[in-house]
C-alpha cells in the first residue's frame, strides 16, 4: 500500500493521464530546442548591439552599478508584494489540496514546484545577463545575476508564506537598506554572495510556513485566470488579481455634501482610488516611467540595415505606449461598472453617457498631471489619448463567439490570428497612435501644432464614438 508522497504521486499520475519521466524529458527537449532556435539568435543580436560605442559608454559609466543596486532593491520589494498574489509554489487546485492538506511537512510536499519556479528565475536571469557579460568581457556578471535571482526567489517565497507583519516590514526595510548601501558604494557586487547564502538557508523554514488556505486560494485564482486568458478574455483574467480595497474604508465616498452631481462623482472616484494605494502608486509610477522613456519626437529613416533598423527607434515608443495602456487599466473600474450596467433601465439619476463622462475626469487629471510632471506636455497629451483608447476598448463588449470557431486554411488555422487581433486591438492601436503622434511632433512644417491638433481631433472623435458604442451595446 502506498503512503505519503508516493500515494500522492500515484494519484497525480493517474489524473494526468500517465505522465511520467519520459514526458517531462520530452517537454525539456522542446524547451531547449525552442531556446536554441529562437532565444540564442536574439541574445547574439543584443550582444552585438551592446558593443556599440554609445551602449558601451552607458554600460561603463561609473553610476551604472549604483542604478543596478536601486533596481535590485525595487525588484526585491516587488517580489515580496507579488508573493501575496501569485507565489512561486503553484499547482492545480486539486494537487494543491492533495499536497497542502497532508500531515507531511511543507518543505517536502512543496519543494518541487518551488524549485521549478526558483531555478527558472535563476536560469532566466543568468541567460539575460549573458549579452552584457559578453559585451563587457566579465562573465562574473552571470553569477551576480544568478545570486540576485536567488535572493528574489526567497523574497518571492516570503511574500507567499505567512510571516508576521513585523517580519515583512523588516524585510522591506532590509531591501531598501541594501539598495541604499549599494548606491553609496558601501558594498560591492561580491556582497551578493553573502546575501544569497542566508536566503538559501531560510527557504526550508519559509516553505514550512506556507498555509493551505493561501495556497488553495492562489491556485484557484490562477486556474480561473488561465482559463479566461486561454479563451482570449484578458480583462476577466486580470480581474481575478484585482486587489480588494482594505485601506481608507472610513473615508466618506458616498456623502450628502452640498456639491453638484459631477463633483460628487469625481470625489467618489478619488476616494475609491485611495482605497487601493499600492495599485494607485504602481499605476502612477508606470505612467511616469513611460513618460520619461518616450522621446520628444521621432524621425524614421531607413538606413543600411533596411527595415529591421527601424526596430530599435520604435521599441521604446511601443513599450511606453503599452505600459501607459496597462497603467490606465487601474483607473477604469468606474467606467467598467458603467458599461456593465448599460442594460439596466434608468430608474433615477443621470444616464450612462453622463456617468461615463464624469468618471473620465479624475483619471484624466491624474494621468495628465503625472505625465506632465515626468515628461512634459507631449507625453501628457499622449497619455491622455491612450487612456481614452483604454476607455473606448471597454465599450467593445465581449468577444464574439464566432471568433472561436476554427478557420482552417491552406497554410494554418486563422482562428488564433483572429483571437489575437481581437485581444491585442487596443495595444496595436496604442502603438500606432504613439508612433504617429511622435512623428507629428517631429514635423516642423506646422510650427509644432501638429501633435496637439492630432490629440484634439482624437478627443473630439471619441466624444462622437462613445455614444454610438453605448447604443450598440445597449441594443
Amino acid at each position: 500500500m502506498l503512503t505519503g508522497l508516493k500515494a500522492a504521486r500515484a494519484i497525480r499520475l493517474y489524473r494526468d493521464g500517465g505522465q511520467d519521466t519520459s514526458e517531462l524529458l520530452y517537454r525539456a527537449y522542446l524547451l531547449l530546442l525552442t531556446l536554441l532556435m529562437l532565444g540564442v539568435p536574439v541574445l547574439i543580436s543584443l550582444a552585438t548591439k551592446l558593443t556599440a560605442p554609445a551602449a558601451m559608454a552607458v554600460l561603463s559609466a561609473p553610476d551604472t552599478p549604483k542604478k543596478l543596486w536601486l533596481l535590485f532593491g525595487a525588484c526585491g520589494v516587488g517580489a515580496l508584494l507579488l508573493g501575496g498574489t501569485r507565489g512561486p509554489v503553484m499547482r492545480s487546485p486539486f494537487l494543491t489540496f492533495l499536497y497542502a492538506d497532508s500531515p507531511l511537512p511543507r518543505r517536502r510536499t512543496q519543494l518541487v514546484p518551488f524549485a521549478a519556479s526558483a531555478l527558472s528565475l535563476i536560469f532566466a536571469a543568468a541567460l539575460l545577463a549573458s549579452p552584457f557579460a559578453w559585451a563587457l568581457g566579465n562573465y562574473l556578471i552571470c553569477l551576480y545575476a544568478a545570486a540576485c535571482a536567488t535572493v528574489l526567489s526567497a523574497l518571492w517565497l516570503a511574500g507567499q508564506a505567512s510571516i508576521p507583519r513585523r517580519a515583512r516590514l523588516a524585510v522591506l526595510a532590509a531591501c531598501a537598506l541594501i539598495a541604499l548601501l549599494g548606491y553609496l558604494d558601501a558594498i560591492g557586487a561580491a556582497a551578493l554572495a553573502g546575501i544569497a547564502l542566508p536566503a538559501l538557508a531560510a527557504m526550508p523554514s519559509l516553505l514550512d510556513r506556507l498555509r493551505a488556505s493561501v495556497l488553495l486560494a492562489q491556485a484557484s485564482r490562477w486556474d480561473a485566470a488561465s482559463m479566461a486568458a486561454a479563451t482570449g478574455d484578458l480583462s476577466a483574467a486580470a480581474g481575478r488579481f484585482r486587489p480588494v480595497p482594505v485601506t481608507g474604508r472610513g473615508l466618506p465616498a458616498v456623502a450628502n455634501l452640498p456639491l453638484p452631481l459631477g463633483a460628487r462623482l469625481v470625489l467618489r472616484d478619488a476616494v475609491a482610488s485611495l482605497r487601493t494605494p499600492l495599485r494607485l502608486l504602481a499605476a502612477l509610477g508606470a505612467v511616469a516611467l513611460a513618460s520619461r522613456l518616450l522621446p520628444k519626437h521621432l524621425s524614421l529613416t531607413v538606413g543600411p540595415e533596411g527595415i529591421l533598423g527601424l526596430i530599435w527607434p520604435l521599441a521604446p515608443v511601443v513599450a511606453s505606449a503599452c505600459l501607459l495602456l496597462i497603467a490606465a487599466g487601474a483607473f477604469c473600474d468606474p467606467l467598467r461598472a458603467v458599461v456593465e450596467g448599460l442594460g439596466v433601465p434608468k430608474l433615477y439619476g443621470p444616464g450612462p453617457l453622463a456617468l461615463f463622462a464624469w468618471h473620465l475626469v479624475w483619471p484624466l487629471l491624474l494621468i495628465f498631471g503625472c505625465a506632465l510632471a515626468a515628461g512634459g506636455v507631449q507625453p501628457a497629451l499622449l497619455a491622455a489619448m491612450l487612456f481614452l483608447v483604454r476607455a473606448r476598448d471597454l465599450l467593445r463588449g465581449d468577444m464574439p463567439a464566432e471568433m472561436l470557431v476554427p478557420a482552417p486554411t491552406a497554410g494554418m488555422d486563422m482562428q488564433g490570428v483572429a483571437v489575437f487581433a481581437w485581444v491585442a486591438q487596443a495595444y496595436l492601436l496604442a502603438s500606432v497612435m504613439a508612433v504617429g503622434f511622435l512623428l507629428a511632433a517631429g514635423t516642423e512644417r506646422f510650427g509644432g501644432w501638429a501633435a496637439p491638433v492630432l490629440a484634439l481631433s482624437y478627443f473630439v472623435s471619441s466624444g462622437f464614438a462613445v455614444p454610438r458604442a453605448m447604443k450598440r451595446l445597449r441594443n
